[in-house]
């Protein structure tokens, strides 16, 4: 009678450990599945809001290589003078090549649209 009682309860105990396992694993399984669906919904809204803010910063470079294109200004003369007097080292630049040269840095320094914040180069007309 014993023996049939503790036979009876071990059986009903791996039943019921079998069951918790199981149930466990679905769980497990279930949830895991939920996380990796949530991930991926998170991972496909920050690839859309990536990709939108890529597109603006394509068209706003876009702009800006337009713009600096239609600035683009050739210099086909240009004299470099270097004057020596013993004992003094002295280069005197003209006007005219001050401002050519303040306005290429200035150019190159800032294209609208592009580096709203740029500093102006001092002295450019």
């Amino acid at each position: 009678m014993i023996r049939t009682y503790l036979l009876v309860a071990s059986s009903a105990l791996l039943v019921a450990y079998g069951y918790g396992a199981w149930q466990h694993h679905v769980g497990w399984r279930d949830g895991r599945a939920a996380l990796e669906a949530q991930q991926a919904d998170e991972a496909r809204t920050e690839l859309a809001k990536k990709m939108q803010q890529q597109q603006k910063d394509d068209t706003k470079a876009a702009a800006a290589d337009a713009d600096g294109k239609a600035k683009t200004v050739t210099i086909t003369n240009e004299v470099i003078r270097y004057v020596k007097v013993p004992g003094r080292a002295v280069c005197n630049f003209d006007a005219d090549r001050v401002r050519i040269k303040a306005a290429a840095v200035d150019n190159a320094n800032h294209i609208a649209g592009f580096d709203d914040a740029a500093v102006q180069a001092v002295g450019a007309k």
